[in-house]
């Protein structure tokens, strides 16, 4: 279960980073991971926190693969009160939904 320790380091480690002054570190971060590290093998496409692990396959699967549809009615509901799901919306959810019932804290970055 080496990819799910992989998984989890890849996050401890460059999940805090950013773009700042133009420069995308998380994008350093992944290649310098993707060319460090081969044991485990991320998928070619994309950066190392583009994918989660999946439990039931145990390997690496896109968070794109698993954004809900958003279902919107325009004249029910105020487009202010919506969050429109998107890969970073549905990893950012995956953390908080597992370390915040366990009492981790998490800190949230970037832009708002």
């Amino acid at each position: 279960f080496e990819i799910y320790f992989v998984f989890a380091a890849v996050w401890a480690f460059g999940g805090a980073m950013s773009i700042t002054s133009g420069t995308d570190y998380r994008k350093k971060f992944s290649q310098y991971w993707k060319d460090t590290w081969k044991s485990v093998k991320f998928p070619h496409r994309g950066e190392v926190f583009d994918v989660f692990v999946d439990q039931a396959k145990h390997e690496f699967v896109s968070w794109a693969d698993i954004v809900p549809e958003l279902n919107f009615d325009s004249g029910s509901m105020n487009m202010g009160s919506i969050t429109v799901p998107t890969a970073e919306t549905v990893a950012i959810q995956f953390w908080l939904d597992n370390l915040l019932p366990n009492k981790h804290g998490a800190m949230l970055i970037g832009g708002a």
